[in-house]
């Protein structure tokens, strides 16, 4: 069983650049639960089809602003990884602001210094 549950870790971690601690829990508890999971995320994340994985990756951005999701630095750095510019993270955090206010837009543009920081940082 551990080999299966290997194997689903590394291939999250392959398409989507990162797993979560819950998904390694998963990946221990059920497997064929996590297997199902990530074929979703992959399907509708990880994959061009009418939106591509950019634009995709710029919406969970928003989204994840909006509910001050403990992901959102993830999926910030996932969005950078894909290509998205500094100003198209900031205008998706903008968005979310429109419908969810201040705090989404706080929270994003935080994260996003945050991260930018960082970048700097181990550039130097």
């Amino acid at each position: 069983m551990m080999e299966k549950s290997d194997k689903l870790v590394a291939n999250l971690e392959e398409n989507m650049g990162f797993v979560l601690d819950f998904e390694k829990t998963l990946a221990e508890l059920d497997p064929e639960f996590l297997a199902a999971f990530a074929e979703m995320k992959r399907v509708l994340l990880d994959r061009d089809r009418a939106l591509s994985r950019k634009t995709k990756a710029l919406i969970h951005v928003a989204l994840s602003a909006a509910r001050r999701a403990p992901g959102l630095k993830t999926h910030t750095a996932r969005a950078m990884r894909l290509g998205a510019t500094r100003d198209e993270i900031i205008e998706a955090i903008e968005v979310s602001f429109f419908t969810f206010g201040g705090p989404a837009a706080r929270y994003g543009t935080e994260t996003l210094m945050e991260l930018l920081k960082e970048a700097s940082v181990t550039k130097t």
